[in-house]
């Protein structure tokens, strides 16, 4: 039909597509005035400058350009803070609570970086297909005017969008830091050259006006915020607070925010391990069913201080002292393996059982901080 138009790029032959297409890809620079076009009654394919028709294609969309690949890559990192947040903290909490350990490992900054390559990204990236499909933008490419369409002009729908992320993960190197700042440099010459880079090629094709200052300027301003939001929530969900409940009394209480929490076992005994998130402080607490006959608790100190004495130094004699009611034993020493390592155990005796909490820090730091203390008194007060 005379009113449809195919059109050649890099020797393949591509449509047919509309006159109104064909004048978009041109504005866009898809299309180059040497670019070859044809369609039925025409004798032969021809460079776009040669079509009579055709020579007025710029004037439609002269104020729009190929946006280059840093202002994309950009606007892509906006719209990677955004879904992370929304992704983040659900992922975070839920991951913290079925697995403790998750918790302790994803506070080193390595396996921080490797789940989110390994897993946010690939997820953000799949939201954001979805905000797309539903908004036709993001906020990255709203804040910079960025409008991604298929060749043929039309909004690509959730699946075509959802495919241009697979390929925009696969083309940038899985999206791998440094690598991916290589691939924009790649990305910037071909789009220079071509108008598209790799990933668009044929298939997308993209346009956004020129940035004024004061868009810019408020592009990295919620730039800034979503990495400050981001790097809260990421904690506030990774260590937020749960429910303890002791095996025993089959009390519950309510470990408050920051405490990152797992059980182990070690010699055939279970403990409870507690970690604060931010000052480094431990918590271990633990019981020993003590046989009979019956043993006072400064008598069970002091074997108990023996016992690990290879590895903490426990100064004798504790002071007597009572936390929620109960009559306690307080002793402090510090780690035989670093001696400002420093320790303050608690031992409470009670239905033929002694419980104890042992409170350590970073080397040089007191262990009794405020939030130690606290969780001290919580979990004594599970004993009744």
């Amino acid at each position: 039909m005379k009113d449809e138009w195919w059109y050649a790029i890099d020797q393949t032959r591509l449509g047919p597509v509309s006159l109104d297409a064909l004048r978009k890809m041109r504005s866009e620079g898809i299309l180059s005035e040497s670019s070859l076009v044809w369609r039925e009654g025409m004798p032969a394919w021809l460079p776009l400058s040669e079509v009579p028709d055709l020579k007025q294609f710029p004037s439609a969309h002269h104020n729009l350009l190929s946006p280059s690949s840093t202002r994309r890559a950009i606007a892509r990192l906006i719209d990677w803070y955004a879904m992370t947040l929304l992704i983040s903290f659900p992922i975070g909490f839920a991951l913290g609570l079925l697995n403790p350990g998750f918790a302790l490992w994803i506070q080193d900054l390595g396996s921080q970086m490797l789940f989110g390559w390994l897993v946010l990204t690939p997820l953000a990236f799949v939201a954001e297909a979805m905000v797309f499909g539903l908004f036709g933008t993001t906020l990255g490419k709203a804040l910079f005017s960025i409008t991604v369409t298929t060749v043929d002009g039309h909004r690509p729908t959730f699946s075509q969008y959802n495919q241009r992320q697979f390929d925009v993960y696969c083309a940038a190197g899985s999206c791998v830091p440094f690598l991916y700042l290589f691939f924009v440099m790649v990305w910037e010459r071909q789009i220079r050259r071509t108008g598209q880079a790799s990933y668009d090629e044929n298939r997308f094709a993209v346009t956004a006006p020129k940035l004024g200052f004061l868009r810019g300027v408020a592009t990295a301003a919620v730039l800034f915020a979503l990495v400050l939001i981001v790097a809260a929530t990421k904690q506030l969900g990774y260590s937020s607070a749960h429910r303890w409940t002791n095996e025993v009394t089959g009390k519950s209480v309510a470990v408050p925010s920051g405490w990152l929490y797992k059980q182990e076992t070690a010699e055939g005994r279970s403990f409870h391990s507690f970690i604060h998130s931010a000052s480094g402080s431990e918590v271990i607490f633990a019981k020993e069913t003590v046989p009979p006959p019956p043993m006072s608790l400064s008598t069970y100190v002091e074997l108990f201080a023996a016992a690990v004495k290879p590895a903490i130094h426990l100064v004798l004699p504790g002071q007597q002292t009572h936390i929620a009611g109960s009559p306690v034993m307080s002793i402090t020493g510090n780690m035989v393996a670093d001696q400002t390592q420093r320790v303050h155990a608690f031992f409470v005796y009670k239905d033929s059982r002694v419980w104890r909490a042992i409170l350590t820090g970073p080397p040089g730091k007191d262990p009794t901080t405020p939030e130690a203390m606290k969780l001290r008194d919580l979990l004594f007060a599970s004993l009744d």
